[in-house]
This record gives C-alpha cells, sequence and structure tokens, in this order.
C-alpha cells in the first residue's frame, strides 16, 4: 500500500509525557534519542509513501531553562539531509496555538513568547 498523504504531529520530546510505553517518544531520555527515534518515525512514513506523496509534519520549539531547541529546524534537517525529502512551497507554515497549555503559562525569559507551531510538507 502506497499512501499520497501523511499528517504527523508527534511529541515534543517529554513535554507532556503521553503513556507508559517506553517506546513513546514522549518518554525518550534525552533530546538526541527522541531526534532518533523521530527520524526512525519519520522514515517509516517515507517508506509508504507514494511516488507523488506528501509528508506533513506539525511541530513546535521545545523552550527549557532559557533555552530553545528548534524542533522545527531539526525535522526540517532530517527530511532533507537524511530522507531526501523536499519542503514544498510556501516552506513553513505557521499555526497560532489556541488553549495550548503553554499559551497559560508565562515565560521569564522570552522576549517574545512562542504561541505557534510550524507545518511542513514534504515530498520525495
Amino acid at each position: 500500500i502506497a499512501y499520497e498523504f501523511i499528517w504527523l504531529h508527534p511529541p515534543y520530546h517529554d513535554l507532556i509525557e503521553y503513556n507508559d510505553d517506553s517506546r513513546c517518544l514522549s518518554r525518550c531520555f534525552s533530546y538526541e534519542e527522541f531526534l532518533g527515534r523521530l527520524q526512525k518515525v519519520m522514515e517509516n512514513c517515507v517508506s509508504v509513501l507514494g511516488e507523488e506523496g506528501k509528508l506533513a509534519i506539525l511541530v513546535g520549539e521545545i523552550v527549557r531553562k532559557g533555552e530553545c531547541y528548534q524542533l522545527p529546524y531539526q525535522v526540517e534537517r532530517i527530511a532533507s539531509e537524511n530522507l531526501n525529502l523536499r519542503l514544498l512551497p510556501p516552506g513553513r507554515i505557521s499555526r497560532l496555538q489556541h488553549g495550548a497549555t503553554s499559551t497559560k503559562k508565562e515565560y521569564a525569559h522570552a522576549f517574545i513568547p512562542r504561541i505557534h507551531d510550524e507545518l511542513m510538507i514534504f515530498t520525495k
């Protein structure tokens, strides 16, 4: 079976722990482990993607103790450098978060609060 469109909205590392299953991306011990497992998930998606299929990935940045982990950048890097995917125009599409847990937080270190996710659509 080849799919024309796959939508992926993975956990943002351990920002929210979704379950007790050690295979869940939200249970990774380190950010590096998370990125490695995320790449495996993306590889699995690409393996069932049709020749002209599209892989859409919605992610946002992770901010911890004043440090920003640029997850959208890492997803784009994995897709282009490791999976030979290309980003379709218009590139990244920002989606304002409504009612997300992060919109209720006050960020002591954020000059501009991050209240959006980014959608990227890739193709082979």
